[in-house]
């Protein structure tokens, strides 16, 4: 991990604001090309944060939950809404070795799928 990585890790570990991984680093399908992507619960304060730190909008990524995205480099963080539902769907899919396969073999279009339905679940 690179020392730029490393710094914004520890920005995001001495905030106020509960960043999670998620994403191939979270599934575990992850290759030394992959970015980091995280969520946090959307608020004014935690875009704010974010954008003091330099972190942009991220117009070409969009995910079911989410209400904004903001990006700086390899790091990705979805900004959501429901926090709790989008934790409780991710820990859903890691804790079924079945979804958690299914969704590591599907296409990013297919694993759009698979998380509407297990949100609705919620």
């Amino acid at each position: 991990m690179v020392t730029g990585m490393t710094s914004q890790f520890g920005n995001f570990e001495r905030s106020s604001f509960q960043f999670h991984l998620t994403g191939s680093r979270a599934f575990g399908n992850a290759t030394q090309q992959s970015d980091w992507d995280f969520f946090c619960k959307n608020s004014q304060e935690a875009q704010e944060f974010l954008y003091m730190l330099n972190f942009r909008h991220d117009d070409a990524s969009s995910y079911e939950t989410t209400s904004l995205v903001v990006k700086k480099g390899d790091i990705h963080v979805q900004l959501v809404d429901d926090f709790d539902k989008k934790l409780s769907a991710q820990n859903h899919i890691l804790g079924s070795s079945f979804l958690h396969q299914l969704h590591n073999k599907l296409s990013k279009k297919d694993r759009k799928l698979l998380w509407l339905y297990v949100l609705s679940l919620y």
